[in-house]
């Protein structure tokens, strides 16, 4: 829980709207040679980046609510953003085969607009990007389905404070304890 006891769904005041776009720019731009980046994918990258900063800084990148799916967290609105994005001319959705499923590509047409996110930031999508290059969306799905993903209803939004809770089982020391 933040500081005035409430649990925090989004960050308005980072201008998550702008935020996301830009950074869904700079993924999608970084992962074009990774043969796995899709959109489930993009979806999983960027719940792990925001999720991931607030664990560690207690501050989101982007500031986005993001809604428990069946398949892993997803951006509130996620597919609504990358319609407007698309209609906007600043990305491209492309359907290709990949192995037993079609896979939908997300091409930026501009470059992300990152003066808003600090090195901090970037560097940790950089990271998330590079320690799960190669891996599938059905793997990354596995992956988001941790006690986070767990503790809430199907369609709710997921608390930011959840990404304090540890996935790991409890060592035997600890169970001691």
């Amino acid at each position: 829980m933040t500081d005035n006891g409430h649990i925090t769904f989004e960050f308005p005041a980072l201008q998550p709207e702008q935020r996301i776009q830009e950074l869904i720019l700079y993924i999608a731009d970084r992962a074009q040679g990774d043969e796995t980046f899709g959109k489930v994918k993009l979806a999983k990258l960027l719940y792990f980046a925001d999720f991931s900063s607030y664990r560690l800084y207690h501050t989101p990148i982007t500031g986005k609510a993001y809604i428990r799916w069946q398949y892993g967290p997803v951006p509130q609105d996620f597919l609504d953003i990358l319609d407007e994005m698309v209609s906007g001319g600043q990305i491209a959705i492309r359907s290709q085969s990949y192995f037993d499923h079609e896979q939908q590509r997300i091409i930026p047409i501009r470059r992300a607009d990152v003066s808003m996110f600090s090195g901090r930031d970037i560097q940790l999508v950089e990271d998330m990007i590079r320690y799960y290059w190669g891996k599938s969306a059905r793997e990354l799905t596995g992956l988001s389905h941790g006690i986070a993903w767990r503790v809430t209803e199907p369609d709710e939004k997921i608390p930011y404070e959840t990404s304090i809770l540890s996935d790991e089982p409890l060592t035997q020391e600890e169970i001691e304890y």
